[in-house]
């Protein structure tokens, strides 16, 4: 039997990939017998939201007919008030039609219990309306230990300034971007240096 070198090639190629399952088949087997984690069955996802107390929905235009409305919005992850469990804030944008009506979509900032279960405390926070929210940030822009929210919108940005008590504070965009951008200088502490005589 004369082969050419293509037919060679194309059975070296399949005698490889013959070879390849062959031994990949013994290691998932050596592997199961084993009891190795992957072998098992894949982990099961299950929906609870119901039981959460988190009630947000996205305002959404299905038709999409304009770019602003087809971006979704953000989550953000914040241990808000410092207690160790991180809390949740989802940002919102109205529809075209709806801002043209003047008409507003609430944000809305879910405070973590501790339970699997959260809290809704928009209002107390002052956090519901920063605009056409589309994503942000989470850091202490200033310094003062507790962590502060910026929120990216269609036609301004906005900084939210934790003040420490449950409530954050807004700024104006312009005004936040520039604080965002330099914050003002935190005092340092002053120490006392103490002469030691012998």
């Amino acid at each position: 039997m004369n082969w050419s070198g293509r037919q060679k090639f194309i059975a070296l190629a399949l005698a490889f990939l013959f070879f390849s399952a062959a031994i990949s088949g013994e290691q998932a087997s050596a592997h199961r017998k084993a009891g190795d984690a992957c072998a098992g069955p894949a982990p099961q996802f299950v929906d609870i939201t119901s039981t959460t107390g988190i009630h947000f929905a996205h305002e959404i235009s299905p038709e999409k007919k304009f770019i602003v409305e087809s971006m979704s919005g953000g989550v953000l992850l914040i241990d808000y008030d410092r207690d160790g469990w991180l809390d949740i804030y989802f940002t919102n944008a109205p529809t075209v039609a709806m801002a043209l009506e003047g008409k507003k979509a609430r944000s809305a900032l879910y405070h973590n219990n501790h339970d699997g279960t959260f809290t809704d405390v928009t209002d107390k926070a002052g956090v519901g309306y920063p605009g056409f929210a589309m994503g942000g940030a989470v850091g202490d822009y200033n310094n003062d230990g507790w962590p502060d929210i910026y929120v990216t919108c269609l036609g301004g940005n906005v900084l939210y300034r934790n003040n420490g008590d449950g409530t954050l504070l807004t700024w104006p965009s312009r005004q936040a971007c520039a604080m965002a951008a330099s914050p003002p200088a935190r005092p340092l502490p002053t120490t006392t240096a103490t002469a030691i005589s012998t």
